[in-house]
């Protein structure tokens, strides 16, 4: 191989490392953005702009990606002239090759647009009209061109015939050269973008996103490679090609479900944590109360319709066992950083939540400044809401659960908030529960319950309960007493009554009496000396995983499964 031969090969080489540095940018965007459907890769349908096509959420661009190993400028005259191919023939114009492509690729639903991309600049120092021409706009180079008239056009700014008389011949020439007609020119103008100066592709990025970058790039040309024909890749294989399934994703829901048609809001403890809200800009609250005294529920619905970001962690949800994907510090960081994006939160970084636990704190840190700056430029809070911290400190302690990861009071920016709810305040750091204390913002849910007027309104809504009457209504609201947990106990309670009467029913349950346990006793008592029953549970109080009752009936009696459905039954 010669010397030329040699220095042509590594020119190819830095091209086309060059094109996919910038198509795995694009591609790794749009993945962050959550809005990537599809990509396409040399796709003869779309004429030259084939490099890339990118199907996202709002629409279609694709791309025609040029570099030169040296800075330089690119001319109207080089936009609007017949280009030549490697071979020597005859080729149409840059902009001929835009808008073929762009009527290629149009038919297919949502905007569709059409993109030069490019290392170098719009020149300024060409001249696009006669030196003695009337309105002769000054500077009249092509980056004036493209700043003062293509994109106020793109942006829908001004419309063709708006365009300053002085510019006229030279938007009359660019249309010539696109062979399209009026019409067609006028939507194509909307769509067409000159990407000058993209730079490197990679860029100055964190650790993080410019591995992901390179690794993205070098699948996407191997894949390219080793194949005959045109490389379609939807998110899905995309992320596979690269060994990314779990990162765009959160690994648990944190979706807590309410039953509306038992459910009423705990005003005063409401009130109580709004004043609280209202009197801090950050650190931290607190939502502590005994098991079913309703915190999950008051968090997940007391911050409906604010104005500040709420975003919500749950490290348990009915139904689910707190498995590792809830408790430990790497999954946390994982699906908190998701979370924040998804609500709109920018951060610098704009990247997939790292593989490595280092790289997520960081990712989480950059995030919580972010919202503080937010907090600075438009006053809207972020306030993070991790609910079930008992679970946390029960079933997975130490160093790597995600206790570890809540930031300190004094890490918090001004205009980040941390909510919590748990048994205790026992879990949290030494230095969140006396800022607490000083602050006098925990709501203890001991001394918050349900208004009777708001069990009767329960009871009246409640198809369970609708038709039974108001003395059954009062009755409800005496055994209950207003405790969440023990409503829902006495309303299964009538749900799976049977044969008997809401009144007999009722007449055997106990009343809440201040410690849910003790109903759990009373339950208990119930059936302590059926042995069948008592199987059940000693088998299911071992699982750490949810179930449904019909996998009881595979193996246990069906006495025993319908007592445990009858009385053990959750709503």
């Amino acid at each position: 191989m010669n010397q030329a031969s040699a220095a042509g090969e590594r020119a190819a080489v830095r091209g086309y490392g060059w094109q996919y540095d910038q198509i795995a940018t694009l591609v790794y965007e749009a993945l962050v953005d959550g809005d990537f459907l599809s990509l396409r890769l040399t796709d003869p349908d779309a004429g030259r702009v084939d490099d890339l096509v990118l199907v996202r959420l709002g629409g279609t661009d694709a791309y025609q990606f040029k570099s030169t190993r040296f800075m330089g400028y690119v001319t109207f005259r080089d936009v609007t002239r017949g280009q030549r191919t490697r071979s020597g023939r005859p080729a149409s114009s840059l902009v001929h090759a835009l808008a073929d492509g762009w009527k290629r690729l149009r038919g297919g639903g949502g905007d569709t647009r059409v993109h030069l991309a490019t290392d170098q600049l719009a020149s300024v120092r060409d001249h696009l009209s006669e030196p003695d021409a009337p309105d002769r706009p000054s500077p009249d180079h092509f980056g004036a061109f493209v700043s003062d008239v293509l994109e106020p056009l793109r942006r829908r700014e001004i419309t063709i015939g708006e365009v300053r008389e002085g510019w006229q011949p030279a938007l009359s020439r660019l249309r010539m050269a696109s062979g399209l007609t009026e019409e067609e020119f006028q939507r194509f103008v909307t769509a067409l973008h000159f990407d000058f100066a993209v730079g490197t592709g990679v860029g100055r990025s964190s650790p993080t996103k410019r591995s992901d970058i390179e690794a993205l790039a070098a699948a996407l040309f191997r894949r390219v490679s080793h194949s005959s024909g045109v490389v379609e890749l939807d998110e899905r294989d995309v992320l596979e090609l690269v060994g990314w399934s779990d990162r765009p994703r959160l690994h648990s829901s944190h979706q807590f479900p309410v039953d509306f048609d038992t459910y009423a809001p705990l005003a005063d403890a409401i009130e109580e944590m709004t004043q609280a809200l209202n009197r801090n800009s950050r650190g931290y609250l607190a939502v502590v109360g005994p098991p079913g005294s309703g915190k999950s529920t008051l968090l997940s619905q007391a911050l409906t319709g604010t104005r500040d970001r709420v975003v919500r962690y749950y490290a348990y949800v009915p139904g689910t066992s707190p498995v590792q994907t809830r408790l430990s510090a790497a999954e946390f960081l994982h699906d908190v950083i998701i979370l924040l994006r998804r609500s709109g939160l920018e951060a610098h970084g704009h990247e997939l939540p790292s593989k490595t636990r280092s790289e997520l704190r960081r990712q989480f840190v950059d995030q919580l400044d972010a919202a503080g700056e937010e907090f600075i430029r438009r006053s809207r809070r972020t306030i993070l809401v991790v609910d079930g911290l008992d679970h946390v400190d029960r079933d997975y302690p130490g160093s790597e659960g995600l206790l570890a990861e809540l930031p300190l009071p004094g890490e918090l920016p001004d205009g980040v908030l941390v909510i919590v709810g748990s048994r205790t305040l026992q879990p949290l750091h030494a230095f969140a529960r006396q800022q607490l204390d000083e602050r006098n913002t925990v709501v203890d849910l001991r001394y918050h319950r349900l208004s009777p007027s708001s069990v009767l309104e329960i009871c009246q809504r409640s198809s369970v309960t609708a038709d039974l009457g108001p003395q059954v209504h009062q009755r409800i609201v005496e055994l209950s007493r207003g405790h969440p947990l023990a409503l829902s106990y006495v309303l299964n309670g009538v749900r799976h009554r049977g044969e008997r009467s809401a009144v007999d029913v009722l007449a055997d349950l106990p009343a809440y009496k201040g410690d849910v346990a003790a109903q759990y006793l009373a339950v208990w008592d119930g059936f302590e000396d059926d042995h069948s029953v008592v199987e059940v549970l000693a088998i299911c109080s071992r699982l750490r995983i949810g179930f449904r009752t019909g996998w009881l009936a595979t193996w246990a009696t069906p006495g025993a499964v319908s007592t445990f459905q009858r009385k053990l039954l959750e709503p």
